[in-house]
């Protein structure tokens, strides 16, 4: 079995295609508007369903017609959904601009995200204790994911986290998790610092490592990801001559392709190579998510029997 659990955002996408980006104070008239379901949470959920997991995704969305097609989303991508109800706010929202060389903004509004209560986490504990790895992040409010992660470490059951919206002063909630995955800004950001440059990028991830975490996987873009742990550092290169269209979502694609890899059972390096394919597939289009493969495209095979204890390599 390869359950994996994603808790995290949902929301309604509002995606401006415009020629370029604007300059401050600038009005600028945008190409076509487009509207779909995204959100770190559920883009990951989907890129694993679509890969052959068996995927669950936790979320909190507002009583509202975007609650709706999200609904619909998981239905229609065999997801098992695990969705709370807000009373106060409404479902997530993310206003993207994109120009025309696949390159974004995002601006987010959290809403439901952000009103994740005690008793949802409560609730969700005996969920987590049948999966075999949980894959979260940081974009919903935070008392949330702290309660998830303990739940998990609690039960042993894996967790990754995607270090994205990153806080500072967050550092001691990776104390215990398997994998802590931050770009080069979100790795700044907690880490208090403008800048990190590419000479120090392994001293950086170390200093995250002294917080507890097992293991940090940079994510560096076009140039692909640098794995850290205490002892070893791997840099992993992205796929060239892909010609970009829309970035948007490929970072979630590479996330879920790794954790994917790792609940099967894979190295690092299988795991980072089916990240990486994932994330070109998205790369290239206009989708967001990657598109349906095979497991057996990755090599991923069905070979523990249920209740069999995950673990691999750090």
């Amino acid at each position: 079995m390869n359950r994996l659990m994603v808790m995290g955002s949902v929301n309604m996408d509002i995606i401006m295609q415009v020629n370029r980006m604007p300059m401050a104070g600038e009005c600028m008239v945008a190409q076509q508007v487009t509207k779909q379901v995204g959100g770190k949470g559920l883009n990951q959920a989907v890129a694993a369903a679509r890969c052959g997991a068996q995927a669950t995704y936790v979320g909190k969305v507002g009583a509202d017609e975007a609650a709706d097609e999200i609904r619909k989303v998981l239905s229609n991508e065999g997801i098992v959904p695990q969705l709370y109800l807000s009373r106060k706010e409404p479902t997530g929202a993310a206003y993207i601009m994109l120009d025309r060389s696949g390159q974004n903004r995002i601006i987010v509004h959290g809403g439901a995200n952000q009103d994740f209560t005690d008793q949802d986490i409560a609730r969700l504990e005996e969920a987590i204790a049948h999966q075999d790895m949980l894959l979260i992040q940081l974009e919903t409010n935070l008392p949330s994911i702290e309660g998830a992660v303990k739940c998990a470490i609690k039960r042993k059951v894996p967790v990754i986290v995607d270090a994205g919206p990153a806080r500072p002063g967050i550092l001691e909630l990776f104390s215990g998790v398997d994998v802590v995955s931050p770009n080069e800004t979100e790795l700044a950001e907690l880490l208090g610092c403008e800048k990190i440059e590419p000479a120090d990028r392994i001293a950086a991830c170390r200093k995250i490592l002294k917080h507890g975490a097992k293991a940090i996987l940079l994510k560096l873009g076009s140039e692909g990801s640098l794995w850290v742990t205490a002892d070893d550092a791997i840099f992993y290169p992205a796929y060239r001559g892909v010609k970009a269209i829309d970035t948007t979502g490929a970072g979630d694609a590479f996330f879920a392709g790794i954790t994917m890899g790792l609940t099967y059972g894979k190295t690092m390096d299988e795991a980072c190579e089916i990240g990486t394919r994932l994330s070109a597939s998205v790369i290239c289009t206009s989708e967001n998510v990657c598109p349906r493969f095979l497991p057996s495209e990755f090599g991923l095979e069905p070979g523990r029997a249920a209740g069999e204890q995950l673990t691999f390599d750090i």
